[in-house]
């Protein structure tokens, strides 16, 4: 390729591949650097950490958290890590704990945390500002708070949700509006091979999927800070938590129902067949609990 010759159309002469993207952009790869910054060695003191996933429907946002919390469970041990998987931030707060590491994803983030109900984020966008403090409030003295979320068009989530020091683009933007936006984070370099992606992807082409561009939020673009982040699809990952919907976890005042109170959780999770012990141990509650709440549900069901 280097070397190779490329006609533009401009009458001044022809533009090789290292005119137009410079070695260093072709082949960066910040995968790693990305991986023991956002998944750093457990701290003396209590930390944060702020993640974004960003990528059109299909693109394998849901197979690159599984793959990142594969990661943090084997790195830290499944039983320091709590990995709560919702798609709503409230939720993830409610089921904060004191293991050394909270993982807290929240996908599909923009059904919640929208940029056009920033007055209704006012509450929540407080906590999550505070969410180290609210970690130590708990009784943490030390650990982790990593929270990340995902969703499609970058300008549907509030800013103050967005702005992580560790952002993954999985497809480009349709718009010039939003491809400005994109551009911006991770420069017009990246943002021509991003768009190769998302067009490869939209062929068809499955196995592109683990590769994505990512941003090293603190570092400058022209520094390292933006570089190809990839990935393996993690097909065995029993561990990965099934989502907790806000529609079933919180009221009608965004208040969050405890588990042993969520009949609506525990019948769902029945109807995809699962059993009473996993449920229990999905939900943290006993068995006797799940019995209950399900014979509660059936009696509900019955015709008068």
């Amino acid at each position: 390729m280097n070397g190779e010759l490329l006609s533009l159309g401009l009458p001044s002469g022809m533009l090789t591949i290292d005119d137009l993207f410079p070695p260093a952009f072709r082949e960066a790869d910040i995968t790693e650097e990305m991986l023991e910054r956002f998944f750093p060695e457990l701290p003396s003191s209590v930390i944060f950490r702020h993640g974004c996933i960003v990528g059109k429907p299909g693109c394998g946002k849901t197979e690159l958290f599984k793959s990142r919390a594969k990661h943090a469970l084997d790195k830290y041990g499944k039983e320091n890590v709590n990995l709560v998987y919702t798609d709503d931030l409230r939720v993830a707060i409610a089921r904060m704990d004191t293991r050394p590491v909270q993982y807290l994803i929240v996908d599909d983030a923009s059904k919640r945390m929208s940029s056009r109900a920033v007055f209704e984020q006012r509450e929540v966008l407080g906590t999550f500002n505070r969410l180290r403090h609210h970690y130590e409030d708990l009784g943490a003295t030390k650990g982790i708070v990593i929270c990340e979320f995902g969703w499609q068009r970058w300008k549907d989530v509030d800013p103050g949700f967005r702005d992580g020091s560790s952002i993954i683009f999985k497809t480009g933007m349709t718009t010039s509006d939003e491809q400005a936006h994109i551009e911006d984070i991770i420069g017009p370099a990246y943002l021509g091979r991003l768009g190769w992606i998302w067009d490869q992807i939209d062929q068809g082409n499955d196995k592109i999927k683990g590769l994505s561009v990512g941003r090293i939020g603190p570092r400058p673009i022209d520094q390292g800070g933006v570089g190809y982040y990839r990935y393996k699809m993690v097909w065995n990952f029993p561990d990965f938590p099934e989502i907790l919907l806000g529609d079933e976890w919180l009221d009608e005042k965004g208040r969050y129902i405890e588990p042993q109170n969520n009949v609506d959780a525990m019948t769902r999770m029945a109807g995809r067949g699962m059993s009473q012990l996993e449920i229990a141990e999905q939900l943290g509650v006993n068995q006797s609990t799940v019995s209950r709440g399900l014979r509660k549900a059936r009696e509900a069901a019955m015709p008068a």
